[in-house]
C-alpha cells in the first residue's frame, strides 16, 4: 500500500494545531486551506505546515483597511475563544497599532459552542460599549444565536448597527425568512469579509473553469463515483445527495476553490521535487522536508487568483491574495410578498492594499451611506433660548424707548414757555440729555450680550466683535448716567455750603463738566488699553465629557488672556462714582428745591445700589450658566436705567401737567424780609431758566419758625390794643366813626386841642395801619412755615 506524501487538512485552526504537531514529528506535510491562526506560523512547532490561505494576522489587515475607509475608530470584536479567534484579534490590533493608532478596539470571547447564557453575556457587553460597528469571528453555527439575541437588545437589525462576519462561516446565501421577521432584519445588510474564494464576481479564470468542471461531474455518474472513492467512508453515502448539487451557481464562500489550490500546489511541489533531483516520480522517494521547501517557494495562478507563499512560513503571503466584501441583501426575483430569500453580492474588492467598490453596498438600514461609528450625541451648547433672547432684546427696546420718550418730552418743553417749561429749565435740560444718552448707551449693551455662537454661526468675528462693543456700551452709558447726577447734587451741595456762610458763589458749567469728563475719560483710558493690549474674544468652554471624549455640555463666554486688572479697575472707577455720588446724595436729603429733584436723585442711587449688591454677585455666580448670567445681566441693566429715567423723569412730568392745569399766580415764592433766602444756583440773577431755586434749608426753617411765633404774640398784642382803643373811641362825642368823617380843619383843631388821655384820628389811623401790616407780616410768616413743612 503506499505512503501518503502529505496531509491535507483541516478547516478549523483548533484542529490543524494538534495534528499539524504529530505530522511534524512523523515528517509529513500538512496543507490547509482554510486554518488562519497565526500560531501555525511557528516553524518550530509545526516546521512542516503550509496553507493556500492567509493567516489570520495577515486577513485583519484586510478588514482594517475597510475600516479607514469608512473612517470608523470604534470598533467592537467578538471573537470564538481558540486559535483562530485569538490570531485574529491580536492580529488586528498588531496593524492596528500600525496604521490606525487611534482606533478604539474592544474585544470579547465566546466558545465555539456558546450557550444562551454566554451569548446574552456577550451581548450585553457589546451593547454597553456604545460602538455601532460589530466584527465578529465566530463559529457558523453561533452566528444566527447571536444575531438574534443582539436584535432583541436593539444592537442588530434596527439600521443603527453594521456587523461584518467572518468568510466562510457565514450560512445566509439562500437563506428564507418571513419578510418582517427578526431573520429578515438582522441578516439584511450583512457584510462578510476574507479572502476572495474565487467568485465569479472575482473574475478569476480558474474559478469559472472549476465551476464548470465541478458541475460537469453530474454528466457522468462514473466520475462522481470515482470521487466517492477517495472520500472516507462515513461521507461516501451524503456525497452529493443534497437537492440541487452543483446546480446552481458556486458560492464565494464555498470551501472548493482554496482546498483545490491546496491541492494543485502539493502536486505542483512534488512535480518540481521529482523533476529538479531527478527522481522518478514514486511517492517513496520524496521527503517531507524537501516537498515543503519546494511548496515554500512556489508561486502560479490559481482558482483563487495568484497565490504565492512565503518561504520561511509556508503561509500564503497577504499581497498575492484578492480579498472580497460580500453583502447578503434580498433576491428580488426569488422573493415574494410572504418570504425573503437573501443572495450573496460582491460589490468591493482589495487589490493591492486597496479596497475598490464595483457596485453601491447596502448596509443594515437598506442605504448605502456610512453611518458614523457612535451614535451622535445632543450637545447642550447653551445657547440662549429664543424666548429668553427675546426677553432680553424686549427690555433692551424698553430702556431705549424710554430715552428717547424722554429726550422728546424734554425737547418739547425746553422749547415751550409758561410755567410747564419751569419743570425742566430749572433742572437744566442739558443734563437731562446727558442722563437720557447714558441709559440710551447702557441699555444698547444688552444687543451684544445676546449674541452667541447661536447667532453668530461659524463667524468667529462677529462674537469677538459683539464681546469687544459690550464693556464700551456698558461703562460709558453708566457713566454718563451717574456723572450726570453726581454733578447735580455736588453742584447742590456747593451752593448750599456758601448759603450757609450768607456768601454768593458761581458756579460755572467748566466747573459742573470737571468731574464728568475726568470719570469719562478714566474709564476711555482704561477701556482703550483693554481693546489695545488684550482685545476681548469669544471662547467656547467645554463643561462635559462622554466616555468617548465627546462634548456633551458646552458654553461660550467673552474673556481674554488677563481681564481680571481691567475689570477691577473699570469696577472701582464706577462703582467709586456711584459711591460717591450717593455721599453727595445723601448730602443734599434735606434740602427742597423745587419738584424734590435731590430727594429723587437720592432714592434713585440708594435703589441702583440696592439692586447691585444683590444682581453682581448673582451675575458672578452664575457666570458658567449663559441663560441665568444672561437674564440677570439684562436684568440689572434694565432695572438701573430704568430707575434713573423714571425717577428722574416721572415727577418732572405730573408736576409740568399739575402747572399746566393750573394758572400759576405771579409770584410762586414768598421772599421774607430776612429768613428768606434767594439764591441763583450758578450765582447769576435769578430767571426762569437759571437753575434750580433753593426755598429753604434745615437753618432757615428754624428761623422762620421761631419769627413766626413772635410774630403771633405781637399780633395777639396789638389786637388787644386795638379792641382798647375802639372801646375809647365809643366814649367819645361824636363817635369815631362820626369823628373820621369831620373836615380837615376840624380834625386839625381837634388835633391841636389833643390833651393827656385823649387819642386823636391820627393815631387810631397809625395803630390801624400798623395792625394791617401786622397781620400781613403774620399771613407772610405763616405762608412759608406751611411751605417748608
Amino acid at each position: 500500500k503506499r505512503l501518503p506524501c502529505a496531509i491535507f487538512g483541516a478547516v478549523r485552526s483548533a484542529v490543524s494545531v494538534p495534528t499539524a504537531i504529530i505530522s511534524g514529528i512523523r515528517g509529513y506535510p500538512q496543507f490547509s486551506a482554510l486554518s488562519t491562526s497565526d500560531k501555525l506560523d511557528d516553524k518550530i512547532q509545526y516546521p512542516y505546515f503550509g496553507r493556500t490561505d492567509v493567516a489570520e494576522g495577515g486577513q485583519a489587515i484586510s478588514v482594517l483597511n475597510l475600516y479607514i475607509k469608512w473612517g470608523v475608530k470604534r470598533v467592537a470584536v467578538v471573537h470564538v475563544d481558540d486559535d483562530f479567534g485569538n490570531s485574529f484579534i491580536t492580529g488586528f490590533r498588531r496593524v492596528a497599532e500600525l496604521y490606525a493608532p487611534d482606533m478604539t478596539i474592544k474585544s470579547f470571547e465566546l466558545p465555539y459552542n456558546p450557550s444562551p447564557e454566554q451569548i446574552e453575556e456577550t451581548v450585553q457587553l457589546l451593547k454597553k460599549t456604545q460602538f455601532r460597528y460589530i466584527n465578529a469571528r465566530i463559529s457558523s453555527s453561533a452566528n444566527e444565536p447571536l444575531l438574534k439575541k443582539a436584535y432583541e437588545e436593539g444592537i442588530a437589525g434596527n439600521g443603527l448597527y453594521n456587523w461584518i462576519l467572518d468568510s466562510g462561516k457565514v450560512t445566509i446565501h439562500n437563506a428564507v425568512a418571513l419578510r418582517g421577521s427578526p431573520r429578515h432584519q438582522y441578516f439584511n445588510g450583512i457584510i462578510d469579509t476574507g479572502i476572495n474564494r474565487g467568485s465569479a464576481e472575482g473574475g478569476t479564470a480558474g474559478f469559472k473553469a472549476l465551476e464548470k468542471g465541478l458541475k460537469s461531474l453530474l454528466d457522468d455518474s462514473r466520475d462522481l463515483e470515482y470521487v466517492k472513492s477517495f472520500l472516507p467512508p462515513p461521507f461516501q453515502e451524503s456525497f452529493g445527495a443534497a437537492e440541487g448539487f452543483l446546480e446552481g451557481p458556486m458560492s464565494g464562500s464555498s470551501h472548493a476553490a482554496p482546498i483545490y489550490d491546496a491541492v494543485i500546489a502539493a502536486g505542483l511541489a512534488a512535480c518540481n521535487v521529482t523533476s529538479t533531483k531527478g527522481l522518478p516520480a514514486t511517492e517513496s522517494e520524496l521527503s517531507g522536508q524537501d516537498l515543503f521547501a519546494t511548496f515554500a517557494q512556489m508561486g502560479f495562478d490559481g482558482v483563487t487568483g495568484r497565490v504565492d507563499f512565503d518561504p520561511i512560513t509556508g503561509s500564503r503571503s497577504p499581497s498575492s491574495a484578492i480579498y472580497h466584501l460580500l453583502n447578503y441583501v434580498e433576491d428580488e426575483e426569488r422573493s415574494n410578498k410572504t418570504h425573503v430569500v437573501f443572495k450573496e453580492e460582491v460589490p468591493a474588492f482589495m487589490i493591492d492594499g486597496e479596497w475598490r467598490e464595483n457596485a453601491p453596498i447596502t448596509f443594515n438600514d437598506g442605504t448605502s451611506e456610512v453611518i458614523s461609528d457612535l451614535f451622535p450625541v445632543d450637545v447642550n451648547t447653551n445657547y440662549l433660548s429664543p424666548g429668553m433672547r427675546a426677553g432680553g432684546l424686549v427690555m433692551c427696546v424698553l430702556v431705549l424707548l424710554q430715552a428717547l420718550g424722554f429726550s422728546a418730552w424734554t425737547l418739547k418743553l425746553a422749547r415751550m414757555s409758561g410755567p410747564a417749561s419751569r419743570v425742566v429749565k430749572a433742572s437744566q435740560p442739558l443734563f437731562l440729555y446727558i442722563i437720557c444718552a447714558g441709559a440710551f448707551i447702557m441699555g444698547s449693551s444688552i444687543i451684544p450680550l445676546s449674541v452667541d455662537s447661536g447667532t453668530c454661526g461659524e463667524s468667529g468675528a462677529r462674537c469677538d466683535a459683539a464681546c469687544a462693543s459690550f464693556p464700551w456700551l456698558l461703562c460709558l452709558g453708566f457713566t454718563a448716567i451717574f456723572s450726570a447726577l453726581f454733578t447735580k447734587t455736588h453742584r447742590i451741595n456747593i451752593i448750599m455750603a456758601a448759603a450757609n456762610s450768607f456768601k454768593r458763589v458761581q458756579v460755572t458749567p467748566k466747573d459742573v463738566a470737571k468731574p464728568m469728563l475726568a470719570m469719562m475719560g478714566a474709564n476711555i483710558l482704561v477701556l482703550g488699553l483693554w481693546a489695545g493690549l488684550d482685545p476681548l474674544r469669544y471662547k467656547t468652554q467645554v463643561v462635559q465629557l462622554d466616555p468617548f471624549e465627546r462634548e456633551l455640555e458646552t458654553y461660550g463666554f467673552c474673556t481674554s488672556e488677563k481681564p481680571l486688572p481691567y475689570l477691577l479697575t473699570l469696577a472701582f472707577i464706577n462703582v467709586g462714582s456711584l459711591a460717591y455720588a450717593v455721599y453727595e446724595a445723601y448730602r443734599a436729603r434735606h434740602m427742597s428745591t423745587e419738584f424734590a429733584e435731590s430727594e429723587y436723585i437720592f432714592k434713585a442711587m440708594i435703589g441702583i445700589l440696592l439692586v447691585c449688591f444683590v444682581g453682581i454677585p448673582v451675575i458672578i455666580i452664575a457666570r458658567d450658566t449663559p441663560q441665568a448670567y444672561f437674564y440677570v445681566f439684562s436684568s440689572l441693566i434694565f432695572l438701573v436705567a430704568s430707575l434713573v429715567l423714571d425717577l428722574i423723569f416721572i415727577p418732572k412730568i405730573f408736576a409740568a401737567k399739575k402747572r399746566l392745569s393750573k394758572k400759576e399766580s405771579e409770584t410762586s415764592t414768598i421772599r421774607l424780609s430776612k429768613a428768606s433766602l434767594n439764591l441763583s444756583s450758578t450765582g447769576q440773577q435769578s430767571t426762569e431758566s437759571s437753575g434750580v431755586k433753593i426755598i429753604n434749608q434745615p437753618k432757615a426753617a428754624a428761623e422762620l419758625q421761631e419769627e413766626n411765633k413772635n410774630l403771633h404774640i405781637q399780633q395777639e398784642q396789638l389786637r388787644n390794643e386795638i379792641e382798647e382803643l375802639k372801646e375809647k373811641l365809643r366814649e367819645r362825642d361824636p363817635p369815631c366813626e362820626e369823628a373820621r368823617t369831620l373836615p380837615s380843619n376840624a380834625r386839625s383843631e381837634e388835633s391841636q386841642g389833643v390833651h393827656e388821655g385823649v387819642v386823636t384820628m391820627s393815631e387810631i389811623d397809625q395803630f390801624k395801619d400798623e395792625d394791617c401790616e401786622l397781620g400781613k407780616k403774620t399771613e407772610a410768616a405763616t405762608a412759608s412755615f406751611h411751605s417748608l413743612k
